[in-house]
């Protein structure tokens, strides 16, 4: 991992890695997430601690190609990170999608 996306992931999770939801939805917490790589309807996430997620994304993020390299939003609703229900949003680009499957395939860079 290059020092500067270190740099920049120790930043992140120290100031909004996890923002918690309204009452109504206590479970659901919601982070950025590095978008590393977008294939089609799959794509590479990177957490704030280094875990990479392959995700599979349902129909909408049209914009999450012009994401590479950047960060979006997961909500993750549940006790788990990207569990059933789970979601993509680009705010800057008002849009969302949902998560077929996602699968922890490893940690960034080895760390």
């Amino acid at each position: 991992m290059p020092s500067a996306m270190l740099k920049t992931l120790m930043v992140l999770a120290a100031s909004s890695a996890v923002l918690v939801a309204s009452p109504a939805a206590a479970r659901t917490t919601t982070e950025w997430v590095y978008v590393a790589e977008v294939d089609g309807y799959d794509a590479t996430l990177v957490r704030f601690d280094g875990s990479v997620y392959r995700v599979r994304r349902a129909v909408g993020c049209i914009g999450l190609r012009r994401k590479e390299g950047e960060y979006v939003l997961a909500q993750s609703p549940g006790l788990s990170f990207l569990g059933l229900g789970s979601k993509l949003i680009l705010p800057d680009r008002g849009q969302e999608c949902l998560l077929h499957s996602a699968d922890r395939i490893g940690v960034w860079g080895g760390l």
